[in-house]
């Protein structure tokens, strides 16, 4: 039930950009039982991130939306039922058949197993992985029309750390300042670490992958 894109042309290249919270579809199944609007939806996906990891030799993009199955939280949290799970929105007109929450897991573990076997394939090659798991987020949470949210809170790119050990922080870092105050669209980049958005479910992953290598 999970539709994605696993571009994956260059085994030479260590790294893999990921846009798993890229899209908007809904499975034909679960549109009769979704209240929420596609407007709505829209403000907590991350649309246009699918271009930029077309970008890269090696990319993995979702097409399906995360109020479908969320790849970014952990199993037990990846199906939205009640509006605790999607920050008070109504997701559902109604329950959901008692399958239908199996299949989506089913999917979201098929997903995983399909990463894992890619990822575990480019380490016979490469001693470590740059995983870039893209996201972005809404400046504008009151509509297209509202005044922007405040700068010091909502930096132009966030380069969240807490799915990776802390030695990696130095490397971090250079990032950081390689892309603070780069001019684009005539404004230079405001670039920060752990703002509003430190991390998801990677560091979960990475470690039972780590584990199992």
């Amino acid at each position: 039930m999970i539709q994605s894109k696993f571009k994956l042309m260059d085994s030479s290249d260590p790294v893999i950009a990921m846009a798993i919270h890229n899209g908007n579809k809904i499975p034909q199944a679960l549109q009769p039982y979704m209240a929420i609007s596609e407007e709505d939806r829209l403000r907590e996906e991350d649309p246009f991130t699918g271009k930029i990891a077309d970008h890269f030799s090696n990319s993995i993009v979702v097409e399906s939306s995360r109020f479908a199955a969320d790849l970014n939280r952990r199993r037990e949290s990846a199906v939205y039922l009640e509006p605790k799970d999607a920050w008070g929105l109504t997701v559902r007109s109604s329950d959901y058949p008692s399958t239908m929450t199996p299949l989506l897991l089913s999917s979201y573990d098929n997903w995983y197993n399909a990463l894992s076997y890619q990822i575990e394939r480019l380490l016979q090659i490469h001693p470590f992985l740059y995983i870039l798991d893209l996201h972005s987020y809404n400046h504008r949470r009151e509509g297209a029309d509202a005044p922007p949210d405040p700068q010091s809170e909502n930096p132009d790119i966030i380069l969240g750390r807490s799915n990776m050990p802390e030695e990696l922080y130095p490397l971090v870092e250079i990032l950081r300042q390689g892309l603070d105050g780069q001019v684009f669209m005539d404004s230079r980049l405001d670039c920060r670490v752990d703002v509003k958005f430190p991390g998801g479910n990677w560091r979960v992953f990475c470690m039972i992958n780590i584990q199992q290598s």
